[in-house]
């Protein structure tokens, strides 16, 4: 089943001359019910967040200040999907969003995942192209609930396969409804159309108030993400570990691969740190964050006791679009370069898929050269000292 952000990516992708976009998770059922977050909008709005480095929360602290929890999420039955909504939220529309809640006795660990879905940065990609999901729309409980039906059940959801590394996890679904890689700080008007709420960095943290108290005891987390969701795990690492404390928060970024310029030309992403204020929400103590492919290097130090996993195809048809546009084969050799120069670190670890494609973890058949995906997931879950990188 295409999605409605493979159409829009893929109309994208003609226009500019690339062909070939990515897919998504694959199909199953589950039930939905809704909890309300118990928080208060506070009504506010600015064209720019923070400029200190720690963008500001909505109680007025700042990331580098004390985390403070909230209330923790409920689900109205074990292992299946509930909706809690989020009123201190907003989608780039301005409506209130929300998140998917899907917890078990089996483990205290726990899945957080980023939905993918484009992106969009100028009246171009968010309105006439439409290149990133639910700008317009939004997304709530009716959104929240033809995912689940549609595309949650598949993949690293799927708590049937034995063969899933999470299968026993807990489970937290951050949608995208922001156009900014949930990342963004910033209220923009492109041309004559309805003002744009990039939101995503405050979404975040509003999230983490209430997902943090709720693995109080929980051994370890899994940060995951996909595409555009990818690039927002890798963002949000450092302040999803921040706030979990002592609790060791691991990374899987597939598809969310942050290439070094040439390949992400500076002008693209000069484009995006802008339209979203990037620079509000990144760590104060990140010198090699001038450019976003230095978060490796920063990560590389950082957290040099978590694991952190790359998964990308070796062309990915999505991303060389995004870039630029950049051949397919411009990609392929950004990445060769980026392995090279930036997931050398011995806490970093990269699994590349022959051939064109998008993202990996959707899939429970993806294998390189004999080594399945989900088993060499299941290796960086278990601190597996064979864990290896991995290429065609």
């Amino acid at each position: 089943m295409m999605r409605a952000t493979d159409l829009r990516l893929s109309v994208f992708c003609a226009l500019v001359g690339i062909v070939g976009c990515g897919s998504s998770l694959e199909e199953t059922e589950i039930a939905s019910s809704t909890e309300d977050s118990g928080s208060a909008a506070d009504g506010s709005s600015s064209s720019q967040g923070s400029e200190d480095g720690g963008a500001s929360t909505e109680d007025g602290s700042t990331d580098s200040g004390t985390f403070v929890a909230g209330e923790p999420l409920s689900a109205h039955a074990k292992e299946q999907w509930s909706w809690v909504d989020f009123p201190d939220s907003k989608c780039a529309n301005g409506s209130p969003t929300g998140i998917g809640v899907n917890l078990t006795d089996k483990s205290k660990r726990a899945v957080v995942f980023l939905e993918g879905g484009g992106a969009c940065w100028d009246e171009l990609t968010c309105f006439t192209l439409k290149t990133a999901v639910y700008v317009e729309s939004g997304y709530g409980k009716d959104q929240f609930t033809a995912e689940t039906n549609s595309i949650l059940g598949g993949s690293i959801f799927n708590r049937a396969d034995v063969n899933n590394p999470y299968r026993d996890y807990n489970f937290v679904y951050l949608p995208y409804c922001t156009g900014d890689v949930h990342s963004g700080d910033a209220s923009a008007v492109y041309g004559a159309h309805p003002q744009v709420e990039h939101h995503g960095l405050k979404n975040v943290q509003a999230f983490l108030k209430r997902i943090v108290p709720t693995f109080a005891d929980a051994d370890r987390v899994i940060l995951a993400g996909q595409s555009a969701g990818g690039f927002g795990a890798m963002y949000h690492w450092w302040r999803v570990q921040e706030a979990f404390g002592k609790t060791r928060v691991d990374l899987v970024d597939d598809s969310g691969t942050m290439l070094s310029d040439p390949y992400l030309p500076a002008a693209r992403e000069a484009a995006w740190r802008k339209a979203w204020n990037l620079d509000s929400g990144m760590p104060k103590d990140c010198t090699t964050c001038t450019a976003l492919s230095g978060m490796f290097d920063y990560y590389a130090t950082k957290f040099p006791n978590q694991r952190m996993a790359l998964l990308s195809y070796q062309r990915d048809t999505t991303l060389s679009a995004f870039f630029g546009p950049i051949s397919l084969d411009k990609f392929g050799e950004g990445l060769v370069s980026l392995l090279g120069t930036k997931l050398q670190h011995q806490n970093m670890r990269y699994y590349v898929a022959a051939g064109d494609g998008h993202v990996l973890s959707g899939s429970n058949t993806v294998q390189t050269k004999g080594v399945k995906l989900y088993a060499w997931l299941n290796q960086m879950a278990t601190d597996d000292t064979t864990w290896a990188n991995t290429t065609p």
